[in-house]
């Protein structure tokens, strides 16, 4: 009498009897518990996408602990690629602000010492403009609303802002070549 034959605990079966590959005898072939080209290869798959992952995160850790170089040359680099943060603001557009935003927050970390309190100042107070519309509506009067209220928030700083920015383009003017303020012709 032939039973269920006992499984090991990957599931595959274990022979119990030599294994036979004649069906005249009434038994079944037997699988024998080496693991099958098809499942070596999804292993190796596996194994590699894990291996790569792990290389991805490394390296995110080591350059994350790099120290950025702060230089004029990469400072004007990062700035020639921003807008004026008024105007863009007079948009309305959540997607535009964010983005003005995030390319400010680059900027400053490359300012060079020189620059960079008053950088840190206006990354700062634009980045609180920024975090409020993220959580505002998406349509623009409530946009409008929350920039009015994070500026509001911030008006015991409207002297020390105001003072920084005009710093700031003043040294993009001078060092970089450029004008952050969009020029008007009349």
């Amino acid at each position: 009498m032939s039973g269920p034959r006992p499984r090991s605990a990957e599931g595959s079966r274990i022979a119990t009897t030599p294994p036979s590959d004649d069906p005249s005898n009434g038994s079944t072939p037997s699988t024998s518990t080496s693991t099958s080209p098809r499942r070596r290869l999804l292993i190796r798959i596996g194994a590699g996408i894990v291996a790569a992952a792990l290389v991805a995160t490394l390296a995110v850790l080591v350059l994350s602990g790099r120290e950025t170089t702060r230089s004029a040359a990469a400072y004007c680099s990062r700035m020639s690629d921003t807008r004026d943060l008024g105007e863009v603001l007079a948009t309305g557009d959540a997607g535009q602000i964010q983005a003005a935003v995030r390319q400010l927050q680059a900027a400053g970390k490359v300012a060079p010492s020189e620059i960079q309190p008053a950088m840190d100042l206006y990354v700062g107070y634009a980045t609180k403009l920024s975090d409020a519309v993220q959580s505002s509506g998406k349509d623009e009067a409530s946009i409008v609303a929350a920039l009015k209220a994070a500026a509001i928030a911030q008006n015991e700083q409207a002297d020390q802002v105001a003072a920084a920015v005009t710093q700031v383009e003043t040294y993009v003017t001078g060092t970089c070549d450029f004008s952050l303020t969009p020029s008007t012709t009349g």
